[in-house]
Order: C-alpha cells, then structure tokens, then sequence
C-alpha cells in the first residue's frame, strides 16, 4: 500500500467517523436497520452498529469500496449500496459478510473491470442481487458462475451480447430483469442456456425489433412474462412469441406500451390474436399499443380460452 493510499484512506476515516453520527438505527426484535442513506459518505462508516441486519448506504459517494469495508457486520443480511456513485469494488470487499442474502448495486458506475472475479467468493448465501442501471458492456460471467444459490437477478440487457455459462451456473434462478435494456433481437437460441434454470418471472423491456417464433421456448416454468415497452415493434408481430410457450400454463403476460414511438396504428388478424389462446394464461395486458382492430372469429380459434380470465385493452377490462 502507498503512502498516498495510506493517507487517502486515513482522511476518509477521519472525516467518516464524525459523519457516521448521521446514520439512524432502528431495532425492531431481532431487525437491526441502520440508515445512512444520502449522508455524504466517502467511506464506509467505521461505527455501524456490529449486530446491524439491514444497511442503507445509497445515494452516497462511495466511489471505491475498499477490501474488508464490511467486515466487522457478520449479521448484515440485506445491504444497499444504490446510487452510491461506485465505479470500483475490490475482491475482498465483501469480506465477512456471511449472512448476507440480498445486495442491491444497482444505479452506480460499474463496468465489468469494476468487479474481480472472486468478488463475490464470501456470499454464499446471496439470493438477490441488482446489478442493473450501470455501465456494463459485456456481462460479468465470471461472477455469476459463483453465485449457484441466486434467486432473483436485475442486470442491463447487453445488445449483441449472447447469454454465456456465468448464466448457465445459476440453476436456483427464478427472476431475471433487464434494466436498462438495449437487446433487439430474440432468436430461437438466444436464451438456450436458461433450459435447465427453472425460472418464473422474466422482465424484457428492450428495444426490440426482430424476434422467432421459438425464442421462449426454454422457459418450461414462466409465471408471469413481461414483453412491454419496446417501442419500435408491433403486437401483431411480438405475438408469435407465444409459439415457444405453447400449451404453458401461465399467470400473466404483459405486452404494453410497444410500438410507440411510430406514429401508425395495428391491426389484429384473428390468427395473431388466437396466439393468446395457444398458451393457458390467466390474464394478458395488450393496452397502449396503437391496435385500432381486432378482427372478429379470434376468440373462437383459441385453443386455450376457457384460462382467459382477464384481457386488457385500451381502458376496458374484460373478465
């Protein structure tokens, strides 16, 4: 370590440990929450309370989080570190930490120089984790591989970037968002390595364009399917997505707000519209996306209409 490190790191300290005195806890039984949200930190503070369950330390200015910040907080189980403007984490960062289920880093500076490979070694408990709104452009493979007990996942959709076996690793999966999301296409192999992960809840609110028949298809379990706000694609077209999910039995389905930003209208054939049908989906959402026509006999050639119990449509709900 430098001589400019050691007296970096010292003035944070220094400057840390009387701002520190901002931070509230709550203890509410065996919950210990501590608060130091938007306090100005530069530094992880020295004196959090040691039995701390829930730590709030985003929209602060962290900037790196050094090796060891967290380890005197063993019983930390949800940490926040949001906003945090964090561009660097390093590998030993968080040390400690064995109790640790959910990690929320979403909306910071990182990149995937910014985390080493063995970052996240000591977490393995981790069940939730946001990497999602930062500066990725490649996924960190390499860290997911490790995380063999993550549940829920939230990390930027990468275009031109395929889904590789950091993604495979994580057979316990049941949650996947894409934010922000700049993917265009969804082919017939684009999410393969997902066949054996038995996820739930899929959340791809992209710009796509282009999309196969079969792309859903690995996803055997999906409960609920969120497709909305990809602005530049008809629900005409983004309906033959349902092919892959064809005879599923599925909660919900939300293809809103696509195709907005092309100042034109769409029609239903009643073909496209008999695709809702193909899959047992309990409610579907088809508002804000310019459809002007339904064209009549669709409902009749559902194969599936007797799951329908909801369809959403503009302002009116059918039941």
């Amino acid at each position: 370590m430098n001589i400019l490190r050691i007296v970096y790191l010292a003035s944070l300290f220094l400057i840390d440990k009387s701002l520190s005195a901002k931070c509230t806890t709550t203890r509410t039984g065996n919950d210990v929450s501590t608060d130091c949200h938007g306090k100005g930190f530069r530094y992880v503070p020295k004196n959090i309370p040691n039995d701390t369950t829930y730590l709030d330390l985003s929209a602060n200015e962290l900037f790196v989080i050094f090796n060891f910040a967290f380890s005197r907080l063993k019983h930390v189980s949800s940490l926040k570190l949001s906003s945090a403007q964090i561009s660097v984490i390093e590998s030993n960062a968080f040390s400690g930490l064995v109790k640790l289920t959910s990690l929320d880093l979403c909306n910071n500076t990182l990149d995937i120089h910014s985390l080493p490979e063995t970052v996240f070694d000591s977490l393995s408990f981790l069940r939730i984790l946001d990497l999602s709104q930062n500066n990725f452009r490649y996924y960190p493979e390499k860290i997911l591989v490790k995380l063999s007990e993550l549940e829920r996942l939230s990390i930027n959709g990468i275009n031109d970037q395929t889904f590789g076996n950091g993604f495979r690793s994580l057979r316990k999966l049941t949650y996947l968002k894409f934010e922000p999301c700049t993917i265009t296409r969804m082919d017939n192999n684009t999410f393969d390595v997902f066949k054996n992960i038995q996820l739930k809840e899929l959340i791809f609110q992209c710009k796509i364009r282009y999309v196969e028949p079969g792309a859903l298809n690995p996803f055997k379990l999906i409960e609920r399917l969120d497709i909305s706000k990809n602005f530049n694609v008809r629900i005409s077209y983004l309906l033959q997505l349902l092919n892959g999910l064809m005879d599923r039995i599925v909660t919900s389905i939300d293809f809103s707000h696509n195709f907005r930003t092309i100042p034109a209208a769409d029609v239903l054939l009643a073909s496209q519209f008999a695709m809702i049908g193909a899959v047992c989906v309990k409610e579907v959402d088809l508002t804000r996306n310019r459809i002007i026509s339904i064209q009549s006999g669709g409902i009749n050639l559902m194969k599936h209409k007797n799951c329908l119990e909801k369809l959403f449509s503009k302002k009116i709900v059918y039941g």
